[in-house]
């Protein structure tokens, strides 16, 4: 997988549309799907959402860095050790 589209960033993607992106998570890339599928998947159906549906791109490129925001704040360790 590219890293480039594991890269992005919500502010970096340009305009997202709330309607249209209301429509990729409810139809296409269900919240509870991309939370417990490999990151490896999510981008892949995200590729295939935006190639089929291209008026779709930028909402499923926003789902897809706002997933890999979420996994990469979720593996920051809660607590730090002082010493």
């Amino acid at each position: 997988m590219p890293l480039r589209l594991l890269a992005l960033s919500a502010a970096t993607i340009g305009p997202v549309n709330l309607k249209e992106l209301a429509e990729v998570r409810q139809s296409h890339m269900p919240e509870l799907i991309v939370r417990f599928a490999h990151i490896d998947e999510v981008a892949r159906v995200a590729r295939e959402v935006a190639y089929q549906h291209p008026q779709f791109a930028e909402e499923t490129a926003f789902v897809l860095a706002d997933e890999q925001a979420r996994r990469d704040q979720a593996n920051q360790p809660i607590l730090r050790i002082v010493r």
